[in-house]
C-alpha cells in the first residue's frame, strides 16, 4: 500500500540543499515544480528530486522548516534515514559555503560511522 509521507527538517537555503542532494548522488533536481507520488498524489514543491516514477519534494515553510515529502514506500527509502543523510550533507554544504565566503578551506575526514570531521586551515586569517 502506498501513502505520501512528510518529515520536517531545518532547511532554509535551497542552493545548499541542492548542492547536498547532488553530493548524495541525485542529479535530476528541479525548482518550483510538482513532486509525483502514487496515482494522483502530487504536491507542489520548492525543490524536487525527479526520479523514474515517484519524486522527492522539498517545501519551505514560513517557520524556517522544510517538509521533505515522498511516497517513501514506493521508492523504497526509509524516510528518517533519508532525512538524516540530507541534514548531514546540508550542514556540510552550509559550512563549506561559509568557509569559502571567508576565503578558508577545510580538509574532510569521514569516520567509519559516517561522521564527517572537518579541519579548517586558518593560515590565511592569521598568516
Amino acid at each position: 500500500m502506498s501513502h505520501w509521507v512528510s518529515v520536517q527538517a531545518e532547511i532554509k537555503d535551497l542552493d545548499a540543499l541542492e548542492e547536498a542532494l547532488k553530493k548524495m548522488g541525485y542529479s535530476n533536481i528541479k525548482r518550483n515544480c510538482t513532486a509525483r507520488g502514487y496515482g494522483t498524489q502530487n504536491h507542489k514543491c520548492d525543490l524536487v528530486v525527479v526520479q523514474d516514477r515517484y519524486d522527492i519534494g522539498f517545501k519551505l515553510n514560513a517557520n524556517g522548516t522544510c517538509d521533505i515529502s515522498a511516497d517513501f514506500s514506493m521508492i523504497h527509502i526509509n524516510e528518517k534515514k533519508f532525512r538524516n543523510e540530507v541534514m548531514q550533507n546540508y550542514s556540510y554544504c552550509k559550512i563549506m559555503k561559509a568557509l569559502r565566503r571567508k576565503g578558508l578551506t577545510a580538509k574532510e575526514k569521514v569516520e567509519k560511522d559516517g561522521t564527517i570531521k572537518l579541519t579548517v586551515d586558518l593560515g590565511r586569517m592569521y598568516g
